[in-house]
């Protein structure tokens, strides 16, 4: 009973880790755009784009 729990636990971990890094869209734009703040990436549509170690990154809403 006890590895059954922890054998789920695990397999719940790794698909929430997996919809973490799919959902997670830092790749998305061609060549990554400079910033200092939030203020200096350009806003998108369906997306939350935040600065982040001097470039901008994009997190994809999922609605």
């Amino acid at each position: 009973m006890a590895k059954t729990i922890k054998c789920l636990n695990v397999l719940i971990l790794f698909l929430y880790m997996f919809l973490v890094l799919t959902l997670l869209d830092f790749g998305s734009s061609t060549t990554p755009t400079p910033c200092r703040t939030d203020q200096d990436c350009p806003r998108k549509k369906k997306f939350s784009v935040t600065c982040r170690k001097g470039f901008c990154a994009e997190i994809r809403h999922v609605y």
